[in-house]
């Protein structure tokens, strides 16, 4: 079992070695080269004809790089105007989270001020059921404002952090899928490459 285990923890660091060290981001490729000794090296590199962007974890990578915040929001205004207003809307959408955030927040405090000022000032209400006494608290306006306001501010304290950490990350991330599907260049440009080979002058057509 611990031969086992141990086996499993292995092949777990090995993979995520392989994520770590082996992964080809869009705007990279894989070359394999082999040197004068037949040593076989691979490597990532950039391929700059490539305009694709990746967002990963918080990261934009373009080109083999990282990108900051900025340096996205520049390029989407500058050549994607829908990617930008896709992003745009994220940052509108995370300010009005916060805003519902505080409200609902601020709502249920004072919901709560009140469920304790009516029950510390509440009366009870005696009676007698099956030969036994009893006594329950009597619900006061105080009470009955608080438990309301309790309830609805717990729900916009809700749907004010979803905003924030669902509905608007997923606003940004989709920002750059709009780049990739409608403003980048995912085709390398037609080239045309004159040269001097061994049966004379040669012509190559890139595309």
């Amino acid at each position: 079992m611990r031969k086992l285990f141990l086996l499993l923890c292995i092949v777990g660091a090995a993979g995520a070695c392989a994520q770590e060290y082996n992964v080809v981001m869009p705007g990279q490729k894989k070359v394999t080269t082999v040197d004068s000794t037949g040593t076989v090296t691979t490597q990532v590199v950039s391929d700059y004809e490539s305009d694709l962007i990746q967002y990963r974890s918080g990261t934009w990578y373009y080109q083999g790089k990282t990108m900051s915040e900025e340096e996205f929001v520049a390029k989407m205004k500058a050549e994607c105007q829908p990617a930008y207003e896709k992003f745009q809307s994220s940052v509108r959408k995370r300010k009005t989270g916060v805003v519902l955030a505080s409200v609902g927040g601020a709502t249920m405090a004072v919901g709560a001020g009140l469920m304790i000022w009516g029950g510390a000032t509440a009366d009870y209400i005696y009676y007698t059921e099956g030969g036994y006494n009893y006594k329950r608290l009597d619900w006061n306006w105080q009470m009955i404002s608080g438990l309301c306001m309790l309830v609805g501010g717990g729900a916009v304290l809700i749907g004010g952090v979803a905003t924030i950490l669902v509905v608007a990350p997923d606003c940004k991330r989709k920002a750059h899928h709009i780049y990739n599907r409608e403003c980048a260049s995912k085709e390398p440009p037609l080239t045309m490459n004159f040269g001097v080979t061994e049966n004379g002058i040669g012509m190559a057509l890139n595309f």
